[in-house]
């Protein structure tokens, strides 16, 4: 499995060496594609969609506070700890297993699409597989860290839809918010 995983990384990040005019691009998303989480939230606060709101921020944390606990009890090096491939970014050497920024995305998509913002939904789904791939592009994730970040931002988020309702329950009778 290892050695897939290095040889679908060597694949995808030996492209920054041929693709120049794409490396800007792919440290932009990289780095600054999960900025479209804050602006989809603060979008759904102006429209006073407090339900839906709650549901994607929550689904998110989630997924992350999942993500994170994974790195702290599995760690893996990141391809640049093992002198792989080509860092374009330097980032801190904690572990590469699952990529946070894709548990994110993809838990920001799921949820979309959960709550019926389809639109926004294949927008942020779009933006996701952007994100996943370009961390590997840059060097600081492996082709697996990716995968697995899409099956914890999916598999979190959809288990946290069978749960939500029942938490809305109880917090819109006890704060009194609209649409219990």
């Amino acid at each position: 499995m290892e050695s897939l995983n290095i040889m679908l990384f060597d694949k995808i990040n030996g492209l920054a060496v041929t693709h120049l005019i794409l490396n800007n691009f792919m440290i932009f998303i990289a780095k600054y594609g999960v900025f479209i989480i804050p602006i989809i939230l603060v979008f759904l606060l102006i429209r006073k969609d407090y339900k839906n709101f709650l549901f994607v921020g929550s689904s998110i944390a989630l997924a992350l506070l999942v993500g994170y606990i994974t790195k702290d009890l599995f760690y893996h090096p990141r391809p640049f700890a093992m002198g792989l491939g080509y860092d374009l970014v330097k980032d801190s050497n904690t572990s590469s297993f699952p990529s946070n920024h894709t548990v994110a995305m993809f838990a920001l998509a799921t949820a979309l699409f959960l709550i019926d913002k389809r639109l926004i939904g294949a927008i942020s789904l779009i933006f996701a597989v952007l994100v996943g791939v370009s961390r590997v592009y840059i060097g600081v994730h492996f082709p697996f860290d990716i995968l697995g970040g899409i099956v914890y931002g999916v598999a979190l988020t959809l288990l946290f839809y069978l749960i939500f309702p029942k938490i809305y329950e109880i917090l819109a009778k006890r704060y009194n918010l609209k649409g219990a």
